[in-house]
């Protein structure tokens, strides 16, 4: 065993996972490439955690969106030619909590993306649209990502009327492609990246339940201001139940204002262990859109069938 370490488990279900993952992109060590600067609310010598003013219920609004590739595809031609594509659905919604919990608006789209022109494909259970590529590209990750994407535009579509209803939109994932949305606030589950060079990175262990850390900057590709804050639940590491904020560049009076504001309202959707296997990170208003959007997909095997039926 390591000198100074501790094993543990992590609470998630493996199928889900882990919040805690390496990731590719990080440099040596464990620390993202992104230029990092932790002196926007306070000096970075000054850090602590912070626990934001006590808030009355105020409604919030959870925006969440969901992908699946139900089949993939190639377009040939006699000589030789062909180029990969996929068909994929899409849904997004929205659920609005002010005393209760409703989801308001679920949107659904089902694309064929193909890097040539083709015709719509309609069969016995659904309808795909043709989508041309934002990048050429044969590549499946590539598709995956264009896919990705096709979700997050639709995520913008039903957030955009949830901010007009809400004083906070938590966004399920990163803000990219999502700036436009008022009051939005990205919700990270996972730590891909370690942000926090090593002198700041102690006072995670130090936040307790409903605290955050002070906000901080990161730079390109994509610039915006983060945080991370603690959700209640059992505690087995330092990273237990940490999640981080993000929202784009803006004055700092705003950006301590959002801050403030998720750390004193995320924390009361927090899920339990007992009921989710993503516990607490995966908000229990999100679980019950997830649930929702899954099921607006349809049937996968009926789908991939009625694709297979109709194009042979």
């Amino acid at each position: 065993m390591n000198e100074g370490g501790r094993l543990s488990v992590q609470a998630w279900s493996p199928e889900y996972g882990a919040p805690l993952e390496a990731d590719e992109d990080v440099a040596p060590g464990g620390a993202s490439e992104a230029t990092i600067n932790p002196d926007v609310e306070f000096p970075a010598a000054a850090w602590r955690p912070i626990r934001p003013p006590a808030m009355a219920n105020r409604p919030v609004a959870f925006t969440d969106g969901v992908r699946r590739i139900d089949a993939n595809l190639v377009w040939s031609t006699d000589d030789g030619a062909f180029h990969l594509g996929l068909a994929g659905s899409v849904a997004a919604g929205v659920v609005h909590c002010d005393g209760r919990a409703e989801i308001t608006e679920v949107a659904l789209d089902r694309v064929l993306l193909l890097g040539v022109p083709t015709e719509a494909v309609q069969t016995r259970a659904a309808r795909w649209r043709y989508q041309p590529l934002r990048q050429a590209a044969d590549d499946p990750g590539r598709l995956s990502i264009e896919l990705q994407q096709t979700m997050a535009d639709l995520e913008v579509s039903v957030a955009a009327d949830a901010a007009r209803h809400a004083e906070l939109v938590v966004v399920d994932g990163p803000i990219r492609r999502r700036e436009g949305v008022a009051n939005a606030v990205g919700h990270i589950k996972s730590h891909h990246h370690r942000y926090l060079p090593p002198s700041l990175a102690p006072i995670i262990g130090e936040l307790e339940a409903g605290e955050r850390t002070p906000l901080f900057a990161i730079g390109a590709p994509f610039p915006r201001l983060s945080w991370y804050l603690r959700l209640p639940g059992p505690r087995q590491h330092p990273w237990s139940g940490v999640v981080r904020h993000e929202i784009p560049f803006t004055d700092e009076h705003e950006a301590r204002r959002l801050a403030d504001l998720a750390a004193a309202l995320v924390p009361r959707f927090a899920s339990r262990p007992a009921r989710d296997p993503r516990a607490p990170q995966n908000l229990t208003p999100i679980s019950g859109l997830e649930a929702q959007l899954r099921h607006r997909l349809g049937d996968g095997m009926m789908l991939y069938r009625a694709l297979r039926a109709a194009l042979g």
